[in-house]
């Protein structure tokens, strides 16, 4: 995947006022902002402390419904820097208004975290590798890297392997 329209919103902490969204407590945040970042479908970033919260969060579809209502987008994406095999992040990914309950595997969620930890001076450009789908026992790494100049992002990349699991064909 590559875009080249990066758009990093205004932080919405001050909309985060139930982490129960997930199952979680305010003390289980990390000290980084939620904010919305757009590679190609808005994403909220949410920032936990550890893997441990990460993997223990128990989403609550009609709280997550309601806020990604909010700001007009799909996905809800908590990640960890906290990770299994030394990778860049951990994450879950949650999008029940497209009939996503979680997902394994997503290139645009990562793509915009990669954009999220070079912001805020947590990753560099190149060799990001993120883990998700451990909770569903799918476990995928997703890599990523940016393209930038100065400290403005112009593209992310984003891709990886999985094992197909599954296929459909959809017809408009």
């Amino acid at each position: 995947m590559q875009c080249g329209w990066i758009r990093i919103h205004r932080s919405i902490w001050e909309y985060w006022t139930d982490p129960y969204r997930l199952g979680l407590k305010g003390c289980d945040l990390a000290d980084f902002p939620v904010e919305v970042v757009d590679t190609a479908e808005p994403t909220i970033l949410l920032p936990v402390k550890s893997l441990d919260t990460l993997l223990r969060a128990r989403p609550d579809e009609q709280k997550i419904l309601d806020l990604t209502g909010q700001f007009h987008n799909n996905l809800l994406y908590a990640f960890s820097c906290e990770t299994l095999h030394s990778s860049t992040a951990q994450g879950r990914m949650f999008a029940p208004n497209i009939g996503i309950p979680e997902e394994s595997a997503t290139g645009l969620a990562n793509g915009a975290l990669a954009c999220y930890l070079y912001r805020h001076k947590v990753a560099g450009t190149a060799g990001l590798v993120f883990e998700q789908g451990y909770v569903m026992n799918r476990p995928s790494e997703v890599l990523a890297r940016l393209e930038v100049d100065g400290r403005e992002i112009r593209r992310v990349s984003v891709g990886g392997s999985a094992i197909v699991v599954g296929e459909c064909d959809i017809t408009p």
